[in-house]
């Protein structure tokens, strides 16, 4: 699906096509999101906003007319809840990273208007690091990887509030293996 050329569901898959004809297939890897922050990140809010939107319901069926003001108000809060379980399905489905030997693009999807693509060229990776900082994460198996650069750029956020000489890969699967894949493919 695309929408005004920004959110684009297909677009991982084209730059991969592009990195697969300029790279060897074992020089270029695709980073995407686990499926766990699917399953504990997204689902719960989703059944406690559905679980919510029932109990508003059983209640509105409840209430006599004059508290239509009410059901109203109910009704244009309604969205803004749901919001913040669509932004998470929008980074589930839109978010990515690919190493080649060039170095890590990194494209994450703010909103439907709204994306940014972060490069660090190979050449400027100092460290990569690992994080998993509770016990659900260390069970499943899933993490964080931070890719840091050189600070030659500026120490100022930019305009996502992220620092620009550092690449967050944020709840991913097997976040070692990936380091590994990092390593291999960036420092040769």
């Amino acid at each position: 699906m695309k929408i005004f050329s920004n959110f684009n569901t297909r677009f991982a898959e084209k730059i991969l096509e592009e990195n697969l004809q300029i790279f060897k297939k074992q020089d270029v890897f695709v980073v995407h999101r686990s499926k766990f922050y699917v399953l504990f990140y997204i689902l719960p809010q989703l059944i406690l906003y559905i679980i919510i939107l029932l109990f508003w319901f059983f209640i509105f069926l409840q209430i006599e007319f004059h508290y239509l003001v009410y059901i109203v108000y109910f009704l244009l809060w309604l969205p803004i809840f749901w919001f913040r379980v669509v932004y998470k399905i929008f980074k589930y489905i839109c978010d990515f990273t690919i190493v080649t030997p060039w170095g890590i693009t990194t494209y994450k999807q703010k909103w439907i208007l709204h994306s940014v693509l972060k490069e660090i060229p190979a050449k400027r990776i100092k460290s990569v690091e690992i994080f998993r900082p509770s016990l659900l994460w260390n069970i499943f198996g899933y993490g964080t990887v931070d890719v840091i650069s050189d600070m030659n750029e500026s120490n100022n956020l930019d305009v996502d509030n992220e620092w620009p000489w550092i690449v967050w890969l944020t709840y991913v699967d097997s976040p070692h293996r990936i380091k590994s894949k990092i390593s291999e493919i960036c420092f040769k």
